[in-house]
């Protein structure tokens, strides 16, 4: 059985993926709420694969993946981050980053997990649905010193975001985590949500 480590800044969220990825087959061995947490657990527990959430509230789920990549070392530890946005707002950060893979907490799954560790096996870098392999994402093409480019970006490759591709300046969160209620409110699938909220 697949042994995993979610790490996620909602506990609604880690207690509700823990239920059904369980009852997927999959073996949740810890839960952790912050970077610290991760990291420590990471190295007791040795699991299969970790679930990281890019936006970790304060702190950047992107940066964890590196750093959980080698923590748990050699071999290292299969990374695949998990947003409650669409795989598309973060699309060159993902594809910059040492994770393993994308999947959508809506398409949150044992099953997409397993694809997703699939396609890394096969050499490639996919989501559930296959989004292919390293290196054929988007990327901007704007020549340097020439402003901001196709995707946003200036010369310096900065696009106004932080490493988690936040705006810097904004602090603000999106999806439902901003929605004024203390759980997700998606009425399709269960991880994000009880039905007729």
């Amino acid at each position: 059985m697949l042994r995993c480590l979610i790490v996620d800044d909602n506990q609604y969220f880690l207690s509700a993926a823990r239920c059904l990825l369980e009852h997927q087959g999959i073996t949740v061995v810890g839960l952790a709420s912050d970077s610290a947490e991760a990291l420590r657990l990471a190295e007791r527990l040795r699991p299969d694969v970790t679930l990281v959430d890019i936006d970790l509230g304060i702190e950047c789920g992107l940066e964890l993946a590196g750093r959980l990549r080698s923590a748990a070392g050699p071999p290292p530890l299969p990374v695949i981050l998990i947003s409650s946005h669409a795989e598309e707002d973060y699309a060159d950060l993902i594809e910059a980053s040492p994770a393993t893979g994308f999947v959508g907490k809506t398409v949150l799954s044992g099953d997409a997990i397993r694809a997703v560790l699939a396609a890394a096996d096969a050499g490639g870098r996919a989501g559930p649905e296959g989004s292919g392999p390293k290196g054929s994402g988007p990327k901007g093409s704007g020549p340097k010193g020439s402003g901001p480019d196709a995707s946003g970006r200036d010369a310096s490759g900065r696009d106004g975001r932080d490493g988690c591709g936040r705006d810097s300046g904004a602090g603000q969160r999106g999806g439902w985590e901003d929605s004024g209620r203390d759980e997700p409110v998606n009425p399709v699938n269960p991880v994000n949500g009880p039905p007729g909220r």
